[in-house]
């Protein structure tokens, strides 16, 4: 089978390209700038970024097609790009897989694209969209889903929680502040916490909606809640290092935004907390897997395992 990813150099996408050469499928990635997590894969490298003429190319001769490429925008300053990428971009990958007859489209969302509100209730498939949310990743998901539902094509969703694991190259977010505890800079956290799925158990549901999800349907991903104080004392015992000391109030925390995010503009990095990544620590705190365990079989393994092998790759420096 032919596959296109597109996405193809991030975490997710590193980790997927990997089952899929496994599998035996010929793969074609649309790549630009970062192609670490690609180096020494056989593969076919699709130059460009998501415009009409390189999803194109990509698309051709495709049996199916991951979309996997977002931009994680979580302040207004991002909007344009995060609106360009996330709505425009999901627009022509729909076109083009069109155009080319592409058999199935396996669209990756996130656990953001759906509305945080009730916080008390359950969230499951039946949760509605996030189009009225005022955070630009969470309403430009929720719309890409709708271009996705609209098509006509052959389409499935999956939506994960907070993505963590191995083959982590870029890094991710959370793969920048294991990478400051491990270095002893993460003294001090806040309060609250995520659902956390292994990114390897995210494939295997994407790999799996492929081949049995059903047209038109969505799949939530996740994994296990832990608080994020509980995270990285866990993860501070596999890495043998000191754990953060303290867990400061989110309210107490969101008043320290504005220089927190001063600072990472002087230091040119991106800041671990804003307000948007505070409100998620409060929100799709209780999520269903159960349609996805249901119809493709998803079994997320313990986080304890997840935890293992980031500590055994930071330690050997894997993804550096």
């Amino acid at each position: 089978m032919i596959i296109g990813v597109t996405g193809a150099s991030g975490h997710l996408g590193g980790n997927l390209i990997r089952v899929l050469l496994t599998q035996g499928h010929q793969v074609k990635v649309l790549v630009q700038r970062d192609t670490r997590a690609l180096e020494g894969l056989d593969l076919e490298r699709v130059e460009g970024g998501l415009t009409e003429s390189a999803l194109a190319r990509l698309c051709a001769d495709c049996d199916q097609v991951y979309h996997l490429a977002a931009y994680i925008g979580l302040s207004s300053k991002d909007k344009e790009i995060s609106e360009q990428v996330n709505v425009a971009g999901t627009r022509l990958v729909v076109g083009a897989c069109q155009k080319a007859g592409v058999g199935r489209l396996i669209h990756c969302s996130s656990i953001r694209a759906l509305s945080a509100y009730p916080l008390k209730v359950q969230v499951d498939e039946t949760r509605e969209l996030a189009l009225k949310s005022h955070y630009v990743y969470d309403y430009t998901k929720a719309q890409a889903e709708e271009i996705v539902l609209a098509s006509g094509l052959d389409a499935v969703i999956v939506n994960p929680t907070a993505v963590i694991g191995p083959f982590d190259f870029k890094p991710s977010r959370m793969g920048l502040a294991f990478r400051d505890l491990q270095a002893g800079k993460l003294p001090i956290v806040t309060t609250g916490g995520f659902n956390w799925v292994d990114v390897r158990d995210v494939v295997g549901g994407m790999v799996a909606a492929a081949e049995r999800g059903s047209t038109g349907e969505r799949y939530l991903l996740c994994g296990h809640y832990r608080t994020l104080m509980e995270l990285c004392t866990e993860m501070a015992g596999y890495m043998e290092v000191s754990s953060p000391r303290m867990a400061l109030p989110t309210g107490l925390v969101r008043l320290g935004v504005p220089l927190v995010q001063f600072m990472g503009w002087v230091r040119g990095k991106e800041p671990l907390f804003n307000h948007a990544s505070l409100d998620a620590l409060i929100q799709h705190q209780d999520i269903s897997s159960q349609k996805a365990r249901d119809q493709l079989g998803y079994a997320p393994r313990h986080l304890e395992e997840t935890l293992r092998a980031i500590a055994q790759e930071l330690r050997e420096g894997i993804s550096e």
